[in-house]
């Protein structure tokens, strides 16, 4: 083979071995950088999460915090508006390095060189052989370099993808934000409300104040006539304590239901007539009855007072009739008749 020839083929191949090594640095280079921004973008993603869910936080906190707490309120508003004002800045920050990342997924420009001019080599001589190897290793380095070209488009799409996602995060931020106004308006009319509130509790302590100022006289007076019932004989005592009770029970039946007025007249006659005081003992049945003249057990009770203590025969009879003609099945009807009977034989 011409020496001349030989040496062509063999500089061609150095200059093609040089071109293939600074294209490898090239894309070592970009690898290194791609593999920067990656880490870089993966960074700024995870901000990107942190500060969404900081900001779905404090509109959470806002939210349930009381009305009234205006300062709280306001603490949060300051830094709900610092946190997106500082997404705002990664969002601009991620946009560049989506940008750079972009720029640097080209294809390496040794993967697009030209082959080199066919020259004549016999087949069978060493040089052919060598040349042989060193295409085959060529081709490798080739194939690594196609291999880094790949590596920088999944980059560039993994950009895309993290792209599409910021905008989803910018969509739910602008929900956050329309939410955050409408809360904020809310808050604006509790705030506005505030001053009657303010003036109704004012209001309501000072009567809180007099009901408590009477309160205490009334406990006072209690204790001085508790005192006083205490040097008086135990049959005064008994009696006090009863009309106390009395009092109690009659400015309980101005707060109770009219079947609880009823009962509570109904018992303290039970009461009375327990203790000999009968005349008392009928009022309270006629109180009873006021409120419920259709009560049967009342108009028993009364016609047996009548009868067996008050001889008051004609009144007896007449309070027997109305309860056997409100209890007509009623187990002793027989002998509530009876009792009429004898009433009526004795008043002829």
């Amino acid at each position: 083979m011409d020496l001349a020839a030989y040496e062509e083929v063999l500089n061609e191949n150095l200059a093609l071995r040089r071109k293939i090594e600074e294209s490898s640095r090239t894309e070592e280079a970009i690898r290194r950088e791609n593999e920067k921004l990656a880490g870089e973008l993966r960074l700024m993603e995870r901000k990107m999460q942190e500060l969404s869910a900081a900001i779905d936080d404090l509109n959470k906190q806002k939210q349930a915090a009381p009305p009234q707490d205006t300062e709280r309120l306001a603490n949060l508003e300051a830094q709900v508006a610092a946190a997106e004002a500082e997404k705002a800045k990664l969002n601009q920050e991620l946009t560049d390095l989506r940008r750079r990342a972009e720029q640097r997924a080209t294809p390496a420009a040794a993967a697009a060189l030209p082959p080199p001019p066919e020259r004549t080599v016999r087949p069978d001589s060493d040089l052919f052989k060598k040349l042989e190897q060193e295409n085959l290793l060529l081709k490798q380095r080739l194939d690594e370099v196609e291999a880094e070209r790949q590596k920088a488009v999944r980059e560039t799409e993994r950009a895309a993808e993290i792209k599409a996602r910021q905008k989803e995060l910018e969509k739910q931020l602008a929900e956050a934000r329309k939410g955050q106004e409408q809360e904020r308006r809310r808050v604006q009319k509790l705030l506005e409300k505030i001053p009657d509130i303010e003036k109704e509790l004012t209001s309501l302590e000072s009567q809180a104040t007099s009901k408590d100022s009477a309160l205490a006289t009334r406990e006072k007076d209690l204790e001085t006539l508790r005192l006083e019932l205490e040097r008086r004989e135990n049959r005064l005592i008994k009696a006090e304590r009863m009309t106390a009770l009395l009092e109690k029970t009659r400015e309980d039946l101005r707060q109770v239901s009219e079947k609880e007025k009823r009962d509570l007249h109904y018992n303290m006659a039970a009461v009375y007539a327990k203790e000999g005081r009968y005349r008392e003992a009928e009022q309270e049945y006629l109180q009873a009855l006021r409120v419920d003249p259709a009560d049967a057990d009342t108009h028993y009770n009364l016609a047996i007072l009548y009868d067996d203590e008050l001889q008051d025969k004609r009144r007896a009879a007449m309070h027997y009739r109305r309860y056997l003609k409100l209890r007509p099945n009623a187990p002793d009807v027989d002998a509530v008749k009876n009792w009429l009977m004898e009433l009526e034989m004795s008043g002829r």
